[in-house]
């Protein structure tokens, strides 16, 4: 991290401090600092206030464009969803934006170009990563959180064009001469997982490994999310990993974080959520079985939604009902023992193979959107250790009155990333076990990879906890 980035950084973190402070006229000691990634966040203690520095004037604008079309979107289809419901229900829920503190905030803005800042009131509630650290988040917490980002996605999907203009990973990247594999393969792979691993963490690969690593990873991992994607298992980008979700004492939820506008492969999003590196005692925080009824939720909530977009309310109330009966007698096996219906409300005209096959086709591209998440989160969170690590030293936390979210961030996202690792793997060898025309192609470049991944997890860096 170069001089100019720290000095940006601290500057801004006392900046969000002061501003939080001033507009909610607290004293300091009462802030809590969530890490950065692309942004800044730090909240009030009690969780009234999230303030939130951006990257740039872009994502700011971006973000308040976004929920502003949300909003809009959520207003209708949650009296359509209450209808069907048979009680007052919201289709998706978000954050607040107060607009007197939008007025307050451009007033204490700065002109020294400094990033801008954005305030939400949040609701009450807990956030899904500390719930899953402590141990206390359900499956059902898990299954709430997936129907949102279905919903977000779907809906973002479906709004693309003209309000969203979403930039297609996939279409965009060949239209300007470059692969179509461009968006996973150099602007996820080699900068935010090979870069950061190199600046923040200090490992660095070897050119000649490095073009075999990176050939691979576009074999077997950018070129199956390229198929997913043309093949229409698509949506508009939702990060839900666990640190965008509150989870309410209703069972409500309320997510954050709409500063994108891309158009991915579908499963990105809820890969980030399942695979975040969160454990119960060691192991998977959920395990397959649960991790199946998730995915299963998640794709027929996309077909839900698509349906109260069109006002196919028939169709939608079948899947309401089937979902609703799924979690009262199955506990939420939506394919297992008399599936059929689950079948046929997935296949076009009720076509219970064609739905089947649909689903095959979805959980199919499932491990590859794990291995993108997965490699991704290593590299940011090497990049949050760092950041901890600089503000330790130099106190700047202590010194605004500031506390991590965790007692320890270095230690649990060092964790969290041997935990990535571990996923990563498993998915390997996963790989390595499939049948099908072109399966000794994908099993040679998942053995080469594995190998790669297994020297790494050795690495001294991901066995301590403080640099």
């Amino acid at each position: 991290m170069n001089i100019t980035e720290r000095q940006c950084l601290v500057e801004n973190i006392r900046r969000l401090a002061r501003t939080v402070n001033a507009l909610e006229s607290m004293p300091s000691g009462n802030l809590i600092f969530y890490g950065p990634s692309r942004h800044l966040v730090i909240s009030s203690e009690d969780g009234k206030t999230i303030a939130k520095a951006y990257r740039d004037d872009e994502r700011f604008n971006d973000e308040i464009a976004n929920l502003d079309i949300f909003g809009q979107i959520n207003k209708e289809r949650s009296a359509l969803l209450s209808e069907i419901a048979g009680r007052e229900d919201v289709y998706i829920g978000l954050p607040k934006i107060d607009s007197q503190l939008l007025m307050q905030r451009t007033a204490v803005r700065p002109e020294n170009g400094t990033l801008p800042i954005l305030l939400l009131a949040a609701e009450r509630g807990d956030l899904l990563y500390d719930k899953t650290i402590d141990g206390h988040a359900t499956f059902q917490d898990y299954l709430t959180a997936a129907v949102q980002v279905a919903r977000i996605q779907e809906e973002g999907k479906q709004e693309r064009s003209p309000k969203f203009s979403l930039e297609d990973v996939v279409r965009d990247p060949a239209a300007k001469g470059m692969p179509v594999t461009d968006y996973f393969v150099r602007r996820r792979f080699e900068e935010v997982f090979l870069r950061q691993l190199s600046e923040h963490a200090g490992i660095d690969v070897p050119e000649h490994a490095r073009e075999n690593l990176v050939r691979d990873w576009e074999s077997l991992v950018a070129q199956n999310l390229v198929k997913a994607h043309r093949s229409g298992l698509t949506g508009y980008y939702f990060d839900g990993n666990p640190k965008h979700h509150i989870l309410g004492p209703d069972g409500k939820v309320v997510s954050f974080d709409f500063e994108f506008r891309l158009y991915v492969p579908a499963l990105l999003g809820l890969a980030s959520l399942l695979s975040f590196g969160l454990t119960r005692d060691g192991r998977q925080y959920l395990d397959t079985e649960e991790q199946t009824k998730v995915l299963d939720r998640f794709f027929i909530e996309m077909e839900f939604a698509n349906a109260l977009r069109k006002g196919y309310k028939d169709k939608a109330k079948q899947i309401f009902d089937y979902v609703t009966e799924r979690k009262e007698v199955y506990a939420s096996d939506l394919s297992g023992p008399k599936s059929e219906g689950f079948f046929r409300l997935i296949g076009k005209q009720g076509d219970m193979n064609e739905g089947r096959e649909y689903r095959d086709k979805f959980l199919s591209a499932w491990p590859y959107a794990v291995l993108d998440r997965a490699t991704a989160w290593i590299g940011h969170k090497a990049r949050y250790k760092q950041v901890a690590q600089l503000l330790i030293d130099e106190g700047v936390l202590r010194e605004q009155g500031i506390r991590f979210e965790r007692e320890d961030p270095i230690e649990q996202n060092t964790i969290e990333q041997r935990e990535h690792i571990q996923t990563i793997l498993a998915t390997l060898k996963f790989i390595q076990g499939l049948n099908g025309r072109n399966a000794p192609y994908l099993q040679d470049a998942a053995r080469r990879l594995h190998y790669w991944f297994q020297e790494l997890s050795a690495h001294t860096y991901f066995s301590r906890s403080h640099s």
